[in-house]
């Protein structure tokens, strides 16, 4: 993908591991996922193709159900090395109460040093990804995996990254994810011990859904 002219984000595990952030530590992978601006989703899975990505997915109703559903394009293989590639266009399905524009993710984005138009997503949508892919997305045969992934980026962030905290609370107002960033404190906090700043108590308060929502 360097000849397109594209921020192309990593996600999450390839996000971590670019950035020697300290969630890569002993990091497997069973794929890699990467965001694109969905206006560059056609040339970006052109340029895939032509390099040897093809779909895993060979079922038309399921190739449509992605495209027209989902927040990515279908698993992409590639014929040689067998790898599993997942193009984003935004962090959660449209569908979803929790729907983002992938264009607010696009305008603050971190380049990554030495990666030409390789970049990840700013620390607060880093954590926030995370919480919401947790989730929604309803993966739990990974969910402690990704609890310590937020438990690290959580202590991490909160000591190199100046106002972090008010800052994540203020992302998650702007793309109303209020409510998996509450599920995802209360976790690490409950098993890790990890919380926001004490001063910070009542926007946590803020937070919280309802009391159904909470169970």
């Amino acid at each position: 993908l360097v000849e397109e002219d594209t921020p192309i984000v990593l996600l999450k595990g390839a996000a971590y591991v670019a950035a020697g952030l300290p969630a890569a530590k002993g990091r497997l992978f069973n794929d890699i996922d990467i965001l694109v601006d969905p206006k560059k989703l056609t040339a970006v899975e052109s340029s895939l193709l032509a390099a040897g990505w093809v779909s895993a997915e060979p079922d038309p109703y399921n190739q449509r159900y992605y495209r027209e559903w989902r927040h990515e394009l279908p698993p992409m293989q590639h014929v040689t090395r067998n790898s599993f590639l997942d193009v984003h266009h935004t962090i959660t399905a449209p569908t979803s109460h929790f729907a983002v524009d992938g264009s607010r993710l696009l305008a603050h984005l971190r380049p990554l040093a030495g990666g030409g138009n390789l970049y990840i997503l700013q620390p607060v949508d880093m954590v926030l990804h995370s919480a919401v892919h947790l989730f929604q997305e309803g993966e739990f045969d990974h969910g402690l995996r990704d609890l310590l992934d937020l438990d690290e980026l959580l202590l991490h962030f909160g000591q190199v990254e100046p106002d972090f905290w008010p800052a994540l609370f203020d992302r998650a107002d702007e793309l109303a994810l209020q409510v998996p960033l509450y599920h995802a404190l209360h976790h690490v906090q409950r098993l890790f011990g990890t919380a926001p700043p004490t001063a910070l108590a009542s926007r946590v308060k803020r937070l919280q859904p309802n009391a159904l929502a909470r169970t």
